[in-house]
């Protein structure tokens, strides 16, 4: 709504204000769904979504994160995100994610948190810093996706493998295995 005035032009000027307050409400109004889209958007998903202070106190956690953790955004405000650890992810991890983080580089890994309830929990995480339009960092964002059930399969399957694998080992039969050209991929102690 663009306004081009010449002196053959006579608008008056509560017509004028009139118009300029009705964009405003509109520009407002758009911008008032677009928030409360992205607001719900941030609240509803599957995913666990995180937001901290500059200095890693939490300021915002969605629904997901509650339902998962068992904690309330009342219970977690202002505390720093390592009340979650397991003890199971060595201090590297957690030292190579802060120094990623301050170097203004988002970290991505998977990291076994404990609920409320103490009960372990594996997430694949993306930990990203924002900043303002001056450059000046503000918050870190985390997006967490529970990937428990994933690793206890993959838990599973390896002690599956290793099962297999020592009756293969003890059987008192001679097995062993090779590839297209010959060259052995596997014999059993029996075999040897």
């Amino acid at each position: 709504d663009m306004y081009t005035l010449s002196l053959n032009d006579a608008i008056p000027i509560s017509q004028l204000l009139e118009e300029l307050l009705d964009l405003k409400k509109r520009v407002i109004s758009n911008l008032g769904d677009h928030v409360q889209m992205l607001t719900n958007a941030v609240q509803q998903t599957a995913g666990m979504i995180l937001i901290s202070n500059k200095f890693g106190e939490l300021e915002y956690v969605n629904n997901a994160f509650e339902v998962i953790t068992g904690y309330l955004l009342e219970e977690v405000k202002g505390l720093n995100p390592r009340f979650l650890k397991s003890g199971e992810i060595s201090n590297d991890v957690y030292q190579n994610l802060w120094l990623t983080l301050q170097a203004g580089n988002t970290w991505k890994g998977e990291l076994c948190n404990k609920t409320k309830a103490g009960v372990s929990f594996w997430v694949l995480a993306s930990i990203t810093p924002i900043f303002n339009q001056k450059g000046q960092l503000t918050n870190y964002v985390a997006v967490e996706e529970d990937i428990t059930e994933r690793i206890e399969m993959e838990t599973n399957l390896k002690e599956f493998e290793q099962r297999f694998l020592n009756i293969l080992n003890f059987s008192p039969f001679m097995l062993w295995e090779s590839s297209y050209d010959g060259k052995f991929i596997f014999i059993n102690d029996s075999w040897l």
